[in-house]
């Protein structure tokens, strides 16, 4: 996942509409950050194009185009043409004019506080550890069979019992060709019986830092570790190993 991805699909989706291939990349991005929220950019780009729709040529303050500028604001495009080009005038403006002017400089204040809320916030691992109170977490661990393939694979796995929910964080783990291979998360919990409980598939797409949610098939109530297996496309019901990363939660 690509945070700047993100953004950018949310600009784009606020201010130029989405082809069918970039909403399908927007809707996957945005279910990986649930407390991101598509309706704060389109609202800040309606009440800028609200503020700018009496008077096009309305020409704004100097310190409007810097706040405009520092906030991304200067490459808005409104009606088809960059925010730029619709608010250039030699007019003074009047008084009366002042108030749309006023309306613009309010949704340049809402893009700001937007998308400081949203970097805050785009975490969603992080937003997890910070409000719920029972999270458990746990660093991985390479099994030593599988140190030669995955040698520089680092991350952690947060989970949160009352919430029945958690993130897995993964830094170099190789890219798999999911028409030949997924990587599947399993979770041994205390409370059940030997087999452990699927955790969900899941692909790693991109080099670098993933994030995954974990998509578990059963309710997990204590996680005594989370492993990870390199399985057949779709999963598998029971894994026949080996096993390539391991995270156990602290006891106590």
């Amino acid at each position: 996942m690509s945070d700047d991805r993100l953004f950018e699909l949310l600009s784009l989706d606020a201010t130029h509409g989405l082809s069918d291939a970039e909403e399908r990349e927007l809707e996957s991005l945005l279910a990986q950050n649930p407390d991101v929220s598509r309706d704060d950019f389109a609202l800040a780009a309606a009440a800028f194009d609200l503020a700018l729709l009496e008077e096009p040529d309305q020409e704004l303050p100097a310190s409007i185009r810097k706040s405009l500028a520092s906030t991304g604001g200067a490459g808005i495009v409104l009606f088809g043409q960059p925010a730029s080009s619709r608010v250039s005038s030699n007019r003074p403006p009047s008084r009366a004019h002042w108030f749309p002017i006023g309306l613009a400089a309010a949704a340049v204040a809402l893009v700001a506080l937007g998308t400081m809320l949203w970097s805050e916030k785009r975490d969603p691992m992080q937003q997890l550890m910070a409000n719920a109170p029972d999270v458990v977490r746990a660093t991985w661990t390479i099994v030593d069979a599988a140190k030669l393939m995955y040698p520089d694979v680092s991350g952690e796995v947060v989970w949160s019992d009352a919430r029945q929910a958690g993130y897995m964080r993964f830094r170099n783990l190789p890219v798999n060709d999911p028409s030949k291979s997924q990587y599947q998360l399993w979770i041994v919990d205390s409370k059940r019986d030997k087999h452990p409980v699927d955790g969900g598939v899941f692909d790693a797409n991109a080099d670098g830092e993933i994030l995954i949610p974990i998509d578990s098939k059963l309710r997990v109530d204590a996680p005594a570790a989370f492993v990870i297996t390199r399985e057949q496309p779709g999963g598998v019901v029971v894994s026949a190993g080996p096993h390539l990363l391991i995270a156990a939660p602290a006891k106590g």
